[in-house]
This record gives structure tokens, C-alpha cells and sequence, in this order.
């Protein structure tokens, strides 16, 4: 995700390379000032930057607005969470694709939360990373456990299902050949 972030600021920039005017600057200032921030870029930004032109040409104004809300706020963070996003962002893109998508699913899931499960969620992280190594490790066992408990119930619990179910069937077939007699 740190790319897709840098993409952006990418694009944005060069977006405002491309639309920089005002009435203080003549025609001659704005082209010059143009030439030297795209001048600024690594090739690898000018690339990003002549591949994303397009896209953002067919965008509409509500989805160019918001990418532009977007970016203000993650340039008016500090410094050091403006970093700390970025390297999620890289060690996001570092995933393989299964697990991007993975954690795609879980935000979205997220996001359709209602907010008192929230809070519940974020009280027990709380409360697991104020947790020591040993404490940390006694949950994972008793979570195993009760999983694997968990398990056996939901297994056990499905077998009855199916001996109800067959059970079912054969009275079925019962009352069938009694019908016919």
C-alpha cells in the first residue's frame, strides 16, 4: 500500500505540475517552475506519473476531489506517521496476493462493523499488548485448546445432524411402504 500511497503523491504532484496557474506567476514562470519540479522526479516517478495522467483524466471531479482530500490529510500528518503509513504500505505490497486480499477482506469486513463490536475489538488489543510473553503465550494455548475443542463440538454436533437426517429418511421410507400396503 506504501506504493500505491507514493503513487498518489506521485500522481498528485505532477497533477499540480500540469494545472499549476494563477494570475502572480506569467505564462513563461509557471512553464519554467513545471520544468523543474518534473525535472525533480526520479524516472521512476515520471513514469508513475505519464501512466496515472490518463487515469486520472477519466476520473470524475467527486473521485479527484476525494483523491485530493486524501492526500492533504496524509500531508498534514507529523512526519513520523506520514513514515510509519508509508512502511506499512511497503510491507503491505511485500505480501503475496493471497494475503493482500486477505487483509482486503478484513478491512472491508471492518468497515461494515458496527461500532460498540469495534470498541470491543480495540479494548482486547488493549489488552493483549499490555500483556507479558508468558501471558501472550497462555491465550494462544487456551485458544488452541478451545478451538480444538471447538472443533470436536461442531463435528460431533454434525453427526447427530446427519443420524437425525437419516433417521428422518428412513421413517420416510416407512411410512411410504405402509402407505402402499
Amino acid at each position: 500500500m506504501r506504493r500505491k500511497i507514493r503513487k498518489i503523491v506521485i500522481f498528485m504532484i505532477g497533477c499540480s505540475i500540469l494545472s499549476m496557474t494563477g494570475p502572480v506567476f506569467s505564462q513563461e514562470d509557471v512553464e519554467k517552475s513545471k520544468i523543474q519540479q518534473w525535472q525533480k522526479l526520479t524516472e521512476d516517478q515520471r513514469d508513475v506519473l505519464r501512466e496515472k495522467y490518463h487515469q486520472w483524466q477519466g476520473l470524475s471531479d467527486a473521485q479527484k476531489d476525494q483523491i485530493r482530500k486524501n492526500y492533504g490529510l496524509f500531508k498534514s500528518l507529523p512526519p513520523e506517521e506520514q513514515h510509519r503509513i508509508q512502511d506499512n504500505f511497503a510491507r503491505f505490497n511485500k505480501l503475496p496476493p493471497e494475503e493482500q486480499k486477505i487483509l482486503r477482506d478484513r478491512f472491508e469486513r471492518w468497515q461494515t462493523m458496527p461500532p460498540d463490536l469495534k470498541m470491543e475489538i480495540r479494548n482486547r488489543y488493549r489488552i493483549w499488548q499490555n500483556m507479558t510473553p508468558d501471558e501472550k503465550e497462555e491465550m494462544r494455548t487456551r485458544y488452541q485448546t478451545w478451538q480444538q475443542h471447538s472443533e470436536q463440538k461442531r463435528q460431533m454436533m454434525n453427526n447427530q445432524i446427519q443420524e437425525q437426517q437419516q433417521q428422518i429418511q428412513r421413517e420416510n421410507r416407512i411410512r411410504q411402504h405402509s402407505q402402499r400396503r
